[in-house]
C-alpha cells in the first residue's frame, strides 16, 4: 500500500486525482521462495484476500474465479 502525506489541501486533492485516474505507475518489491524457470516474464493470475491467513491484508491467487485482475512482469 501507499500513504499519501501532503502538506497543502490543494496538492493533496491534486495527487489523490492522479491515483484515482490511474495515472501514476507503481512498482513494487518482492521476496520470493525458488527461481522461475525464465529469467524474465508475466504472470497474469488474479487476486483475492487470503481467507486461511491471519493476516488481514494477506492476498493469493484466485484460481476458482472472481478476484481482483494481477499482472506481474519480473525479471
Amino acid at each position: 500500500g501507499l500513504l499519501l502525506v501532503s502538506k497543502d489541501d490543494d496538492v493533496r486533492h491534486l495527487l489523490g486525482a492522479q491515483f484515482e485516474e490511474r495515472r501514476v505507475a507503481k512498482a513494487y518489491l518482492a521476496i520470493v521462495e525458488g527461481c522461475p524457470a525464465a529469467p524474465s516474464g508475466e504472470i497474469d493470475l488474479p487476486l483475492a484476500p487470503a481467507r486461511s491467513s491471519a493476516v488481514r491484508l494477506k492476498m493469493e491467487v484466485c484460481r476458482g474465479g472472481g478476484g481482483l485482475s494481477a499482472l506481474t512482469r519480473y525479471e
